[in-house]
């Protein structure tokens, strides 16, 4: 067992999905944290995309590692999504991503998320992990091949750089960008409430 499959169940994990975006496969990815931990659809979902908003967590070669920081959580939690048919997911090598490791951490982090989170993208690293989890066919092997020990070189993905350092710095921006999500909600809901007084005057 690792820090990974330490933090990720069976039922945490969907493989051949049918999502035609990266909405879509929030979406899925919510209902996932909602179903199992009682986290709201709707607060994943704006935390993911507020992070999402700083930049794509697509690592190249069809992976991505979404995640989010998410108030007064006590535990990580962690879901991965297969998808049928790989999405756009603004990737630095242009490729669309299929698989999504997903990460939910209490806002504020510490070094052992944060490790967490380099050790997922360094196990995505890995071309045979990656190959072995696009082909496999049960959430049972998903998981074995997620726990494996860490003894395999990691090779293939040129944006496995220092993501410790990378989360660091985009802590206080996503919390700025959640902010600014909620903003815009709250802008919107004034504005409809605005347009049903003006329609009963």
């Amino acid at each position: 067992m690792n820090q990974i499959s330490a933090n990720l169940s069976q039922e945490n994990i969907l493989l051949d999905v049918q999502a035609s975006s990266k909405k879509r496969a929030f979406e899925q990815v919510a209902q996932i944290f909602e179903d199992q931990y009682g986290i709201a659809r709707a607060t994943v979902f704006d935390s993911l995309f507020a992070r999402e908003r700083l930049g794509s967590t697509a690592l190249g070669h069809g992976v991505a590692i979404p995640h989010g920081r998410i108030p007064k959580l006590e535990d990580t939690h962690i879901a991965v999504l297969r998808l049928e048919t790989p999405i756009a997911f603004d990737a630095p090598d242009g490729e669309n991503v299929r698989l999504l490791v997903c990460l939910l951490v209490p806002e504020s982090a510490t070094q052992e998320h944060l490790d967490l989170l380099a050790l997922i993208a360094k196990k995505l690293s890995n071309e045979e992990t990656r190959r072995k989890l696009f082909n496999v066919e049960t959430t049972e092997e998903v998981l074995s091949i997620l726990s494996e020990s860490e003894n395999e070189p990691s090779n293939g993905l040129d944006s496995e750089v220092d993501l410790k350092a990378e989360v660091e710095a985009e802590a206080d921006a996503q919390v700025e960008a959640e902010a600014q999500v909620k903003a815009e909600a709250k802008a919107d809901l004034n504005s409809n409430l605005e347009d049903n007084n003006n329609t009963d005057a």
